[in-house]
């Protein structure tokens, strides 16, 4: 990961940082900052209550790579969204752009900005459609082999599933890092230096740490307002107003959980690479 003012340096050892440092400096920005966040927020968190109510119906008949389609305005958003946030993080930049009045120097810094947002907002919509189908190709092959009547002659499941399940989770624990690259490149970066500096099984294991403590608060509220609000609401007003105000809510928490997730890696990140290079 590079950003364009301040070039950072590799060093030969694994890339490890604090798990619980990051994950405060994390919460603690997103709340300080939740009145900036609030308005960068806004139409991301709305695009994403459309596409989910319009994929709901996709959802019902079962038709997971329609679903994957009807969310692509939502990935975009969400990755604009998380580019502009990372350089609010790291550069101090806000959105919108405020220029200075000096013509030449604007759009010289305004050239680099929309490189590292566009970027970005690539890059996280090109990991969330990957993600999203290998999650197809994982319910269409996989899942035949672990319901209730497969796993009662564990024998008939042929060996290659269990071989290709291994292999799986060993690369998805590797691969955890690439989940993450939108970061490097909403900072003019590249795929290469961040790979480079953030390699070794370590690296992976102190990044899932993170974003395991910045996503749990946000599953634990999701079943609290979900018993709390929107099951009450479904009973009083039927099922279609319990749905509505359950996709709200979801939406809500989601936004939250990938704001939070994405500074706790990004902290992470930075430590690794301000880190003094070891000769």
């Amino acid at each position: 990961m590079a950003c364009p003012t301040k070039p950072l340096k590799l060093e030969a050892n694994m890339a490890q940082f604090d798990i619980i440092t990051a994950s405060t400096k994390a919460y603690k920005l997103c709340w300080h900052s939740r009145s900036y966040l609030g308005k960068l927020a806004l139409f991301p968190f709305l695009i994403k209550i459309a596409c989910l109510v319009f994929a709901a119906s996709f959802t019902e008949k079962g038709d997971t790579v329609a679903v994957l389609f009807f969310m692509l305005p939502a990935l975009f958003a969400e990755g604009w969204m998380l580019a502009h946030f990372v350089r609010f993080q790291m550069l101090g930049q806000t959105w919108p752009f405020r220029p200075t009045g000096d013509f030449d120097a604007d759009m010289s810094v305004l050239s680099v900005r929309a490189r590292g947002v566009l970027g970005g907002t690539i890059v996280y919509v090109l990991i969330g459609m990957a993600l999203g189908l290998m999650t197809v190709f994982a319910q269409a092959y996989l899942m035949p082999y672990l319901s209730e009547d497969a796993l009662k002659d564990p024998e008939a499941i042929p060996s290659y599933v269990g071989i290709g399940s291994l292999a799986a989770l060993v690369f998805m624990v590797w691969g955890f890092r690439l989940v993450w690259l939108y970061i490097p490149y909403a900072l003019n970066g590249d795929a290469r230096s961040y790979l480079l500096r953030m390699r070794g099984i370590g690296t992976s294991i102190h990044m899932i740490g993170v974003w395991l403590i910045c996503l749990l608060p946000f599953l634990l509220a999701l079943q609290i307002f979900g018993h709390l609000v929107a099951a009450p609401i479904g009973t009083a007003f039927g099922g279609t107003a319990g749905y509505f105000v359950m996709t709200v809510l979801l939406a809500a928490i989601d936004t939250g959980k990938a704001l939070v997730s994405t500074a706790g890696i990004t902290y992470g990140i930075r430590e690794v690479f301000e880190r003094p290079e070891k000769r």
